[in-house]
């Protein structure tokens, strides 16, 4: 959590007795164009550099920052969470949005309430993008090239996992969903359902066609 203004931030790497401060390169600026899976709403890109000059963000919020010290390149992306996934109404193609909680540096917590929830597959994933590209061309072996963080949490409501397995909805109806970050502790979720949720519609079960090669298929 990061407040807004002059005083900002500094990265500063620790080993042992020796502390080495990093701030911002020349070419650390906002990212007009992201990139396809990019975070759409808030992405910072540069250089990391040796330097007492702070990061700063224009707004009170929650912040993804991504340190590379082998690159010494930073991402900064503003976090706005929603809910995604054949679980929900918007299903993989558009996020539900969460309402944060008022900000603290100290904890933020963002949510989703009367979310209708299907028995399907759902993540969390913040401003409408899945990864952060940090480079394109780094070596990684295997014929991997490049660094990417993901932007988006699955595994299990209680062991969040950055990119993991899409979270399994067993019980379709209407739900109450946190996600919470808090320093030194990192993320928590919950989902809890509240309702039943609308009847689901109905398909009929007598619907089929006939038809051949020749004469073409009718519906039934």
């Amino acid at each position: 959590a990061v407040k807004k203004g002059t005083d900002g931030f500094n990265i500063v790497d620790v080993k042992g007795t020796t502390q080495t401060v990093y701030g911002p390169g020349t070419d650390f600026a906002s990212v007009a164009t992201p990139g396809i899976d990019e975070p759409k709403a808030g992405l910072w890109k540069g250089a990391l550099t040796v330097s007492n000059n702070k990061f700063t963000v224009p707004e009170d919020g929650l912040y993804h920052v991504v340190v590379d010290f082998k690159l010494k390149k930073v991402a900064v992306a503003s976090v706005n969470w929603t809910v995604i996934g054949g679980a929900t109404p918007g299903g993989w193609s558009q996020g539900t949005p969460m309402t944060a909680s008022t900000f603290d540096v100290s904890k933020m917590t963002f949510t989703a309430t009367k979310l209708i929830l299907l028995k399907n597959e759902w993540k969390f994933r913040y401003s409408d993008g899945w990864k952060i590209e940090l480079d394109d061309k780094e070596d990684l072996g295997g014929g991997l090239k490049g660094v990417k963080v993901n932007s988006n949490f699955g595994g299990t409501l209680t062991a969040l996992e950055a990119g993991g397995a899409n979270i399994n909805n067993t019980v379709y109806g209407e739900y109450t969903i946190t996600i919470t970050w808090e320093a030194g502790k990192g993320h928590t979720s919950t989902a809890t359902k509240t309702g039943d949720g609308p009847p689901l519609a109905e398909y009929p079960t007598d619907l089929y066609i006939i038809g051949d090669a020749v004469g073409g298929w009718t519906w039934k």
